[in-house]
């Protein structure tokens, strides 16, 4: 049987060089982490009331995105607690202060 030999690109490169340093957890650590993610797996079904115009713009732009509605929501919600979500005018704000340097 022939080898395949496979020609990794510089991000590839740098996983297989980060996984030669990975460094076992403790036990103790191991089951925090599990537990952590065992419990941002878990997700509830909540009712909230959204008015018809803003309900339709997340449906139009869930669309374009090619994502369910409700799929983008969580998204939102999700990019805003994680410090991850950015109004236009910040990032407007944040360009104009660039380009003055």
């Amino acid at each position: 049987m022939k080898k395949i030999k496979v020609e990794l690109d510089t991000y590839e490169k740098g996983i297989e060089a980060m996984a030669n340093k990975l460094v076992p957890v403790s036990k103790r650590t191991k089951e925090k982490l599990d537990n952590i993610v065992a419990r941002a797996r878990k997700s509830k079904s909540i009712s909230l009331r959204f008015n018809n115009y803003d309900l339709e713009k997340v449906k139009e732009r869930a669309y374009q995105t090619g994502l369910p509605y409700q799929t983008m929501i969580t998204m939102i919600v999700h990019q805003y607690l994680a410090g991850q979500f950015f109004s236009r005018e910040e990032v407007v704000k944040t360009l104009a202060l660039y380009r003055r340097k």
